[in-house]
């Protein structure tokens, strides 16, 4: 099963006790009756320090370090989710107090999960350990119900794109410093990176474009950090550039989505 459609029945579950998940994860991962909840041995919270810009999510290992993440980000993350907008509610601190998480796998579920080999989906079962740190750590309790949001619909803005079809080459997408290079994507996952775009604020990106298969493409843009983009930029903003460089343009519009409302939250005890 996908990730994305492990997430959409997560989100469909109605009522959401987050201390139940990492067991009932555990069960699918597992034929057998003892199956051990799926959850970190080990984890220290931490508030960021005032003085830090800091925000990085690293996982190598049994070890996974989080640095500068709000709880806003930590439910996005745990959850899946494509844009911080699918939060609803929340204590006052949600996006102010930053936390610095150091997590560690015990030996045991390491062993179980090598084991399970191309079967095992590293990502989703950190998000499963995350939900019941959350649980544990925050008394995190939410509930998904549908939304209409704010969207961009990915749309093809003439009759040519600028897309070359592959279907041969093994699929990449590296973007830097206003530089995407893509081998083999489909615009499914080209709507899921712009989502994560600055220029794109909370909105989910869309694909809306009907455009099947996988393609390569080069897009170079200004980001915009906060300013708009210099008149004398090499490159025009994200938007422009999707247009003149490979046909595409975000249109705004409306949508519904699955989004998780949180009912109930704690500062944790630090360590």
């Amino acid at each position: 099963m996908k990730r994305s459609q492990k997430c959409s029945q997560r989100l469909r579950a109605g009522a959401i006790l987050l201390s139940c998940i990492g067991t009932c994860f555990a069960q699918n991962l597992s034929s057998g009756p003892k199956a051990k909840p799926l959850a970190f041995e080990v984890a220290t919270v931490r508030p960021t320090r005032p003085d830090s810009t800091n925000e990085d999510w690293d996982s190598e290992g049994n070890r996974v370090t989080i640095k500068g993440y709000s709880l806003r980000q930590l439910i996005k993350a745990a959850f899946n989710l494509r844009s911080a907008a699918q939060i609803l509610g929340g204590p006052e601190w949600l996006d102010k107090q930053r936390f610095d998480i150091l997590a560690i796998i015990d030996e045991e579920q390491a062993t179980s999960f090598r084991a399970a080999g191309a079967d095992r989906d590293e990502e989703a079962e950190i998000q499963m350990m995350l939900q019941a740190l959350l649980s544990e750590r925050f008394h995190l309790r939410v509930r998904s119900v549908e939304k209409k949001l704010p969207i961009f619909g990915l749309v093809v803005s003439s009759t040519h794109t600028r897309l070359v079809p592959d279907l041969a080459k093994p699929r990449s997408l590296s973007i830097r410093n206003g530089h995407m290079v893509a081998v083999a994507t489909s615009m499914d996952d080209m709507a899921q990176s712009l989502t994560r775009m600055r220029e794109v604020g909370d909105r989910m990106v869309i694909n809306q474009t009907s455009l099947v298969g996988t393609y390569d493409f080069d897009l170079s843009w200004t980001p915009d950090r906060g300013a708009g983009v210099p008149e004398q930029a090499v490159y025009p903003g994200l938007f422009t550039a999707l247009q003149d460089q490979l046909g595409l343009k975000l249109k705004p519009g409306k949508a519904d989505a699955p989004v998780l409302e949180v009912l109930a939250a704690e500062l944790p005890h630090f360590d």
